[in-house]
């Protein structure tokens, strides 16, 4: 029962901050801190070049997690994708080396060239 619990919370959770990121899309505000009690997401607007082009992203630029490992973070991001299927993708600063491997090899993003950050970047729409 705690499980199911568990799950049904996530679910709300990926909905709020679904809606928290609507809120900044419709926004002027080129950066937040969004959140609740189990993620806190520091967003941003940003202007990128990449491959001899610039392009608007949406940036991940920094994720902290409650319980880290629970894919609370990746079922926010295949939301998103679904919601925005034409918003450009920008994750900052990964930190662990299997979460890298999963965006770049699972998620299909590519890793910024020159990264020392481990950066991670999906294009589907250029300015």
């Amino acid at each position: 029962m705690i499980t199911n619990f568990k799950i049904f919370e996530s679910v709300e959770s990926v909905d709020d901050i679904l809606n928290k990121i609507d809120y900044f899309l419709n926004s002027n505000v080129k950066n937040l801190w969004i959140g609740n009690e189990e993620i806190k997401i520091y967003v941003r607007k940003s202007k990128r070049y990449f491959k001899g082009q610039v392009f608007n992203f949406f940036d991940f630029a920094s994720i902290e997690v409650e319980n880290t490992g629970q894919g609370l973070f990746t079922q926010i991001l295949k939301k998103f994708e679904e919601k925005y299927p034409d918003k450009n993708i920008f994750i900052e600063s990964v930190l662990t080396e299997r979460f890298a491997d999963y965006i770049k090899n699972k998620l299909g993003f590519e890793e910024e060239s020159n990264n020392v950050s481990n950066n991670f970047y999906k294009i589907k729409n250029n300015i």
